[in-house]
């Protein structure tokens, strides 16, 4: 699984390189699943309000948090954008 995982990290951090940081940062810090981390996720979705690209976030987040087996965390962050961006 480790390696699944790294190998599913890598290809979203190429893919995400050509996105800009904002979505490489959303996704990141959604997938580490610390308090502060959400609280990093939720200043940048109110800065960026309107800007972000909330379906290739989710298209990057989801096969990490398949493969983490944290499927949750898409769903709190689809509350996030719902309340925040």
């Amino acid at each position: 699984m480790a390696a699944d995982l790294f190998s599913a990290a890598l290809e979203v951090q190429a893919s995400l390189a050509k996105r800009g940081w904002r979505f490489c940062f959303i996704v990141m810090k959604a997938f580490a699943d610390r308090p502060l981390d959400w609280e990093d996720v939720i200043s940048v979705a109110r800065r960026q309000r309107g800007r972000l690209d909330w379906r290739y976030v989710y298209a990057q987040l989801e096969p990490l948090a398949e493969l983490k087996g944290t499927p949750d965390l898409v769903t709190r962050l689809r509350r996030l954008q719902r309340d925040n961006g």
